[in-house]
């Protein structure tokens, strides 16, 4: 199970599952936390042999990847290969001659909110002769330098007889290779034809097939299914499919099977088409938008299938009304011939004729801002034309044909990529013109009253990607709001409201189960007390406004659903799923729907100090959290009443740790001072040893750094029923202490109280809530030289800083890995050492540091001039300056430091700036659109000519030239015919894709 091309939406998998019955019951059969699955291979003559490839968890780097072989059906399984933690198995093959002998390709992969690895260095092809025992990694030929996605394919003729596909860094088409003697030698298959098969998303694809009759016969499966016919060198177009293609299977009659992002295409011998399967209601919606002008149909924004608009009288009947990746719809609020459609990354196209004709948009609005790949965007409810979009900022238009911005900045800025910091959702408040909410992807949410300014009202909400912003209809000052941990390894369900415009806000997730949440829809006329939360699993509904919710209706299956929306007239509510099409519930059936059983359990959960604890776990079946203070209910017929209670909290690894945890355990360690608290000192155990050494304090820097990613040998929270008392509170782990309570029958209520202790947290500082609100702090500036830099030129960047005023410091300092290679860190300081330090850890684009000073503990701080600490050598992949470069972050080693007296100082860079020459960044194109008068191309300064190329909307080449120029001029006349097209610039080893479109006429 999951999705192994692991794309931007990528859903983890919950292990394999069996049926044999033909699909209709499936039984689990292991390999739940390993996340993404990516092939299974049967043992051709013993059924309960079984291996099993896994990508693994694709949001967190973990050990869980590599190959796995269960002896006994799937009951137990075996890790045979591990090759690394951010390297998962994509591809495995098993010769069926010889079942001892297995192949597995393996692809670097990690996709969170803070980053993207599609390529490293473990693309590499590995064999076992013995079932598993051993693996050799197969050379003769084959890349060993960086490359992304990686697939296999073996002769059914000849097993020895195989195929790889490899994909480069820049997710283009690498390189084919074959091998006929078993992967000992290896030779190159010309792949110059599908250079731009796969575009510039090649980790979308990787795979190929051997025609089962004839080894010579070779498909890859790219934006297009291509043919290389046996004995011919010449790559053809293979099939009349839908566009990105996935799979291909050969039945043993000849048949043929194509599955793409339209759906599943089949072909027969002898026919010269592939004809599409119908009745398969897969489509993945993102978005589904209500029409007042038409309320019999149902508009859909859907992945690769762009906007469509239907109902349930015909499955296959949709009618197409723009193509590409489509999201959102608006429609004019008089005119019913006049609407807006949105396709990906921002672009609204415009029609006045019903669809007859566009006008087309550009990316982001046709700024130069970053957006969202699913930009918000709406039409108000108080002006016939007017629209609202937000990039990292918010905008305006009056008809969309231009756009005026009205707010500033309202992300984080950029502390990773630009793609993870842009505006996720905006909406207009229904009872009061002009009146905003924001929410980003980088978890801040934003309110603007009518022409006042914009306001941060995050505090208090967790930091995670906002799925949705909404306005009460009825109570003007009410927000709602949701969040998603999905692809921050989080499923606790986010959703919140608040009273007073976002001042302070109230966890009203109540009981929903542990899936994330994507939209919210207040039900008007019902005083906001019925609400529909959209989910990772489902529709879910509360008739009390957030104290007990349920699943709504029994026919939808257990999918994610992304977008909720309400046919006032026909009295239905729509649900977008992302793999099964849209749904429909009568909403006049609420009333049938039960309400909430009675209270067996309650109780709070909370600090040594008494602070509640927000979002610890009590109960998994049917998940039961604790609310912003730290309260719970468990209701009759919850099924963990049966056994004791013992609360998890999933949290950020980081929180409440620091190097001040350091200083305090060195000192309890050193008998300086005591930690003085049996709470505290539990705190101390990082290695969950049942003492505190200075093994705890090892784990806690690697922890700091990012070299480990979470605690290993030791919850992150300890929960202590709060009524037990230590026999010695000095040395608590002298007797076992309790974790749990027991339930006990009652027909009152059983009262449960717990003290949450935050493991490596001895100072008290874990944040409670979500996302506590940060106290101001002084600075503890790191200086250092601003300069421009060149592409392939080597730096060597000094960070200076007073080392006498901080007794601990630690910070992440991130670097554009388009711009920059780190290649090692120099410490300068006395006391420093590379242990101190961790380049890219985790395979981050970051170098971290962690360092106390022991000599200073129980001083004070001594004001002194800046001294260089350490130093970073980079080498430029593009030209740029520093200062755009190079930035302190919280991720993965979030960034303070700490006077002698434990007050915290904020690390910064303080930067020495010298006049810098503006430099382009990367090439952009002007204008786009364009007509007849051409396109003009503006190229980054570099020490290495530019390689221009232009390919039309299919992937072919109409159009090459080399130039050391920074401005290029493209004619009208290269462009046979109003469409899209691409223009690829390269310079070394950087490579752009730009987009271009030319209009009719």
């Amino acid at each position: 199970t999951g999705d192994p091309n692991i794309p931007a939406y990528v859903f983890n998998g919950h292990g394999i599952y069996r049926s044999t019955d033909g699909g209709e019951k499936w039984h689990y059969l292991g390999l739940g936390d390993e996340g993404i699955v990516s092939k299974i291979q049967i043992h051709p003559t013993n059924p309960n042999v079984l291996y099993a490839a896994v990508m693994g968890n694709p949001y967190v780097r973990t050990n869980k990847r590599g190959v796995y072989k269960s002896t006994d059906g799937g009951q137990t399984w075996t890790q045979v290969l591990f090759v690394s933690n951010q390297a998962g198995a994509s591809d495995l093959i098993i010769n069926y001659q010889n079942p001892q002998i297995l192949y597995a390709s393996f692809w670097d992969r990690v996709r969170s909110n803070q980053e993207s690895i599609i390529d490293g260095p473990h693309a590499r092809v590995y064999k076992t002769t013995d079932g598993g025992q051993t693996w050799t990694q197969l050379t003769g030929g084959l890349p060993t330098g960086r490359n992304g996605r990686t697939g296999l394919a073996m002769s059914r003729q000849n097993p020895d007889k195989l195929y790889v596909v490899y994909i480069d860094t820049l997710a283009t088409t690498g390189g084919l290779y074959k091998t006929v003697d078993g992967g000992q030698t290896w030779t190159s298959i010309d792949v110059t034809a599908l250079e731009t098969a796969v575009a510039d998303f090649g980790w979308y694809f990787g795979k190929i097939r051997v025609n089962p009759v004839d080894d010579e016969e070779v498909f890859f499966l790219g934006v297009v299914l291509w043919r290389k016919p046996a004995g011919s060198t010449q790559w053809l177009v293979g099939a009349n499919s839908h566009a990105d293609v996935h799979d291909l299977q050969f039945a043993p009659s000849g048949k043929r099977y194509l599955a793409c992002d339209g759906g599943v295409y089949r072909h027969s011998p002898g026919q010269s088409q592939w004809i599409k399967s119908l009745n398969l209601p897969t489509t993945q919606f993102y978005h589904t938008s209500y029409n007042h002008h038409q309320p019999q149909l149902y508009y859909g924004g859907a992945q690769d299938n762009g906007i469509q608009r239907g109902n349930g009288q015909g499955y296959n009947s949709w009618q197409a009304v723009f193509p590409a990746d489509g999201f959102r719809c608006a429609f004019h609020a008089l005119d019913s011939l006049t609407f807006w459609v949105e396709t990906q990354n921002g672009e609204i196209h415009k029609t006045t004729d019903g669809g007859q004709t566009w006008q087309f948009g550009s990316p982001c609005l046709g700024t130069p801002d970053r957006c969202n790949w699913d930009m918000p965007y709406f039409r108000s409810r108080h002006f016939p034309e007017r629209l609202y979009a937000g990039t990292y900022r918010v905008y305006f238009s009056e008809g969309g044909t231009g756009w005026g911005v009205i707010s500033g900045d309202l992300t984080r800025g950029i502390l990773y990529a630009p793609r993870f910091h842009t505006i996720s959702c905006l909406e207009e408040s229904p009872t009061q013109a002009e009146k905003l909410v924001a929410g980003t992807s980088d978890g801040l949410v934003w309110r603007r009253t009518p022409a006042g300014a914009w306001v941060n009202i995050s505090a208090g909400l967790p930091n995670r990607y906002v799925t949705s912003v909404v306005v009460s209809p009825t109570q003007p000052t009410r927000l709602f709001v949701t969040h998603s941990g999905f692809r921050d390894n989080e499923r606790i369900p986010h959703v919140h409201r608040s009273d007073n415009d976002g001042a302070i806000w109230i966890d009203i997730s109540g009981n929903l189960p542990n899936i994330p949440v994507n939209d919210i829809l207040v039900l008007p006329n019902h005083a906001d007390s019925i609400l529909f939360a959209a989910t990772d699993a489902g529709v879910y509904y509360t008739k009390n406004g957030g104290a007990f919710w349920q699943r709504l209706g029994a026919k939808l299956p257990f999918v994610p659903v992304f977008d909720l929306e309400l046919n006032p007239v026909r009295r239905q509510l729509l649900a977008a799923s992302y793999a099964r099409g849209l749904w429909t519930f009568p909403l006049d059936s609420l009333h049938l729907l039960p309400s909430a059983p009675a209270i067996a359990v309650q109780g709070r959960v909370y600090t040594e100090t008494g602070e509640g604890l927000a979002q610890v776990r009590l109960c998994a079946n049917p998940l039961v959290q604790t609310s912003a203070s730290g309260d719970y209910q468990l209701l009759f017929g919850a099924a963990c009443l049966s056994d004791s209670l013992r609360p998890q909290r999933s949290d950020n690894p980081l929180n409440g740790v620091s190097t001040f945890d350091l200083v305090l355990i060195n000192k309890h360690i050193l008998d300086i001072e005591r930690l003085g608290s049996p709470y505290r000192i539990i705190a101390a155990d990082a290695n969950g040893s049942g003492s505190v050494t200075t093994a705890d304090i090892l784990t806690l820097r690697r922890l700091i750094l990012g070299i480990d990613t979470t605690l290993t040998q030791s919850p992150l929270w300890r929960f202590v029923p709060a009524n037990f008392q230590f026999p010695d509170p000095e040395q608590p782990f002298k007797t076992a202490f309790p974790q749990a309570i027991a339930v006990t029958a009652s027909s009152q209520p059983q009262q449960a109280n717990f003290i949450g202790v935050r493991i490596g947290d001895v100072n008290g500082s874990a944040k409670t809530q979500w996302d506590s609100a940060v106290l101001p702090r002084d600075f503890w500036p790191l200086q250092v030289e601003n300069r421009s830099f060149r592409i392939g030129e080597t730096l060597r960047v000094i960070f200076s800083a007073s080392w006498e005023s901080a007794v601990a410091a630690q910070l992440s300092l991130v670097f554009d890995s388009e711009m920059l290679d780190v290649l090692r860190i120099e410490p300068l300081a006395s006391g420093l050492s590379s242990e101190h330090f961790a380049l890219r850890p985790g395979g981050r684009s970051c170098v971290t540091a962690c360092f106390e000073r022991v000599r200073l503990l129980g001083g004070s701080a001594v004001p002194a001039p800046p001294t260089p600490l350490f130093a970073v050598h980079f080498r430029a992949r593009r030209s740029g300056e520093l200062k755009r470069a190079l930035s302190v972050n919280d991720q993965p080693t979030p960034a303070i430091a700490f006077r002698p007296d434990g007050s915290p100082l904020q690390p910064v860079l303080r930067w020495l700036d010298t006049p810098v020459p503006e430099l382009l960044a990367q090439p952009t194109v002007f204008p786009n659109p364009f007509g007849s008068s051409g396109l003009l191309l503006a190229l980054p300064a570099a020490a290495v000519p530019s390689e221009v190329r232009l390919f039309d909307g299919q992937g072919r080449l109409l159009w090459a030239t080399t130039t050391a120029q920074t401005t290029l001029s493209l004619e009208a006349g290269l462009f046979p015919t109003a469409g899209a097209y691409w223009v690829e610039v390269r310079q070394a080893d950087s490579r752009w894709m730009l987009r271009a479109v030319k209009q009719p006429g």
